[in-house]
């Protein structure tokens, strides 16, 4: 279990681009719904996504193609990016 989750400044960008996109189809605050449940998850158990690159690992959301790329060191999250993979979103 993590103690607590940094956002890194781009990850900030990244999760507000995505909002600003997905509120134009009136699904902004499901994105942002989708990617805590998936912040809660990862404190929770930290290490249930295998290291991908660079002690990098990616948590992909459920319903929006959008990954979570984020480091667990020393009992703490650190998200570096939140990439899309495409704009589409399940209805």
């Amino acid at each position: 279990m993590a103690d607590k989750v940094e956002y890194s400044e781009q990850s900030l960008i990244d999760i507000h681009k995505a909002k600003c996109y997905f509120d134009l189809f009136g699904k902004g605050d499901d994105f942002l719904d989708d990617l805590f449940r998936h912040e809660d998850l990862i404190l929770l158990m930290p290490e249930i996504y295998q290291i991908k690159y660079k002690k990098i690992r990616i948590a992909n959301l459920e319903n929006f193609k959008y990954a979570i790329h984020y480091m667990f060191l020393n009992g703490q999250i650190y998200i570096y990016r939140v990439y899309p993979d495409g704009h589409e979103f399940k209805v």
